[in-house]
């Protein structure tokens, strides 16, 4: 079983749906990967659960299905919260179909995930939920937005007059940015509000 440091902000998720990768922060400021990927000598791959807060299970008992779960999560779901706990637990089986052994057959993720308890009120004006962060390239510039993606992951945020912005280390303005800047973005993931942008060209 994996699972991240408690109370550690999720800052970036990248998945397929059956594998894939989160990024944390922890309290102290140091940054760690959970590493998601599934072994490929197994036959089948099961699509991953992601049950959040409470969730539970549906099992399927209908072949040889390790686990099927309805309204569960996902987990782009968790970037951005800062979680109490989050345990992810590599499912594996062999299989018997009554005529042989199968080895290898199907193998799955199953994340459970507590969110911490994020405070009331807001601090005047100032956003509740700890800040998000985003890499890769400038895809799409407007008069007050920006978007940025990189393999299948894209945020299109708003830049306000708060917003810091620097091009190669230096103070620049939104007007200064192209497309195809590689680019990385924190953000409040509620209003998607940009509160820092760093471009390198």
């Amino acid at each position: 079983m994996l699972q991240v440091p408690e109370n550690s902000l999720i800052t970036s998720a990248e998945t397929d749906g059956f594998s894939g990768s989160l990024s944390y922060t922890t309290p102290d400021g140091e940054s760690g990967v959970l590493d998601l990927s599934l072994n490929p000598a197994f036959s089948h791959l099961f699509p991953m659960v992601v049950l959040i807060d409470g969730q539970t299970n549906v099992v399927q008992e209908a072949g040889p299905f390790i686990v099927a779960v309805e309204n569960g999560g996902r987990l782009e779901d968790l970037v951005g919260k800062q979680v109490k706990e989050l345990k992810a637990l590599k499912l594996e089986c062999d299989y018997s179909p009554g005529i042989g052994w199968i080895e290898n057959y199907g193998t799955q993720w199953q994340l459970k995930v507590k969110f911490s308890e994020q405070p009331s009120g807001n601090g005047g004006g100032h956003p509740t939920s700890e800040p998000a962060q985003i890499e890769g390239f400038i895809v799409q510039l407007g008069e007050a937005e920006i978007e940025i993606g990189k393999e299948g992951k894209f945020e299109t945020l708003t830049v306000t007059p708060e917003t810091k912005i620097t091009l190669n280390g230096s103070d620049a303005t939104l007007d200064d940015l192209q497309l195809g800047d590689k680019a990385a973005a924190r953000f409040d993931p509620d209003t998607k509000e940009a509160l820092e942008i760093k471009a390198e060209r």
